[in-house]
């Protein structure tokens, strides 16, 4: 499991990359719809990849902790837990394929296909993976989804707001969901391993 300082660490580099992105978008120079679509399109770019490399991180700094377990110093028992093979099953639970082109309306229908099949929840806007579903889920169309979810219902929120106001609130709370749904998806993560490992201990033990 992971420990609280081990968290914030994930949290704080999700944080620089977020800023980073938010930066570069605010600069672009570009308004309305044409900022929303190179601002998604530059986080699906960015975030996409990073997400791979974030699940392989995590799942490293959770093997090390389980191998550092006095359980594991017997040979069987380390084969055992190698033999789950957990990070290919992390790896089939994602598509980490970076589409050609932004599509807000096939990335909801995606959502809406992973929500009925309990892949995922989306609360306020944030999307949490329940990893209990055999469906891959594409990390490049959650992020998308994040913003058709706020086009969607961030109309009436925006009525009166300047124009360019307007799109910094967008952004910002975009910023903000994307942030939080990366940090929901790390625990999910965490909290399939333990399962598995879990579940693993309790044969080893018996």
């Amino acid at each position: 499991m992971l420990t609280h300082d081990e968290k914030e660490k994930i949290r704080q580099h999700i944080d620089r990359l977020i800023k980073s992105l938010r930066i570069d978008a605010l600069s672009s120079g570009l308004e309305g719809r044409a900022l929303l679509d190179q601002t998604v399109r530059a986080t699906v770019n960015r975030l996409t990849p990073e997400s791979k490399m974030l699940l392989s991180g995590v799942y490293n700094i959770l093997v090390k902790k389980t191998l550092a377990k006095q359980l594991y110093s017997i040979p069987r028992n380390q084969a055992a837990f190698y033999e789950l093979n957990i990070l290919t099953e992390l790896n089939e639970k994602f598509v980490f394929d970076i589409p050609a082109q932004i599509d807000y309306e096939e990335s909801r229908a995606a959502l809406n296909k992973w929500v009925g099949s309990g892949a995922v929840m989306v609360v306020g806007g944030v999307i949490s993976i329940t990893m209990k579903t055999l469906m891959p889920v594409g990390i490049a169309a959650l992020i998308v989804a994040v913003m058709a979810i706020l086009l969607r219902d961030g109309i009436s929120w925006r009525a009166g707001i300047a124009r360019k106001d307007s799109d910094t609130v967008l952004l910002d709370a975009y910023f903000q969901n994307v942030t939080q749904s990366l940090c929901a998806w790390v625990d999910s993560i965490d909290a399939y391993y333990d399962e598995k490992i879990s579940a693993l201990e309790r044969k080893l033990v018996e």
